[in-house]
């Protein structure tokens, strides 16, 4: 029973790629073909993907691929069905994060998170110190540290949009328009001015 996901580097058909210098009036290079012989010996299905075509954008913003998948065995199938696969929006990386989905599966709360950069600042490290110490909590210890972490939250946020609510603004603006043009390039392609920005 197989789930694979990655970055395989190779293309299947010559849809898959575009702005690359392979001719397309060729056919399918030797390359796409012993992939594709690849994943049928091992009996792999390549996940359709939703909300995009490409996965991965080269700088230029001409060249755009779909290297990234999600690939399952047909036993993997028989005991979960089949996933849907979202391509979701990048950021300054060359690739799109993928996110295998099951919709009747639950896995529970959202991992605890943040930004490293605040780890940086002594304010936010004076905050998180006063909030862990001024909770007094009593019961076994897996309990207190969610607990803990649950209250640790609220200052996280806190302070990060105190200290860096412009920051992150900003970030979620940029992240949107490279978002935009990502998509416009699948579509129309880009002009000179927006390959630059």
């Amino acid at each position: 029973m197989w789930c694979v996901l990655g970055d395989f580097n190779s293309v299947r058909d010559i849809f898959e790629r575009r702005g690359v210098g392979h001719n397309s009036s060729a056919g399918r290079s030797s390359e796409m073909v012993a992939f594709d012989a690849f994943l049928g010996d091992l009996e792999l299905i390549d996940m359709p993907l939703s909300g995009r075509t490409f996965t991965s954008f080269h700088p230029n913003g001409m060249a755009m691929s779909r290297l990234d998948r999600v690939l399952i065995s047909t036993s993997w199938s028989d005991m979960w069905g089949e996933p849907i696969v979202r391509v979701l929006e990048r950021d300054v990386a060359d690739h799109c994060p993928l996110v295998l989905r099951y919709s009747s599966l639950d896995w529970g709360p959202k991992p605890f998170r943040f930004n490293n950069f605040l780890l940086q600042s002594n304010e936010f490290k004076e905050a998180i110190k006063t909030a862990w110490g001024s909770q007094n909590l009593e019961s076994w210890m897996g309990f207190i540290l969610k607990e803990r972490l649950k209250g640790l939250k609220v200052v996280i946020k806190e302070s990060n949009a105190e200290n860096f609510g412009l920051a992150e603004a900003k970030k979620k603006r940029l992240i949107k328009r490279i978002g935009d043009l990502d998509l416009k390039s699948e579509v129309l392609g880009l002009e000179d001015g927006e390959i630059k920005i």
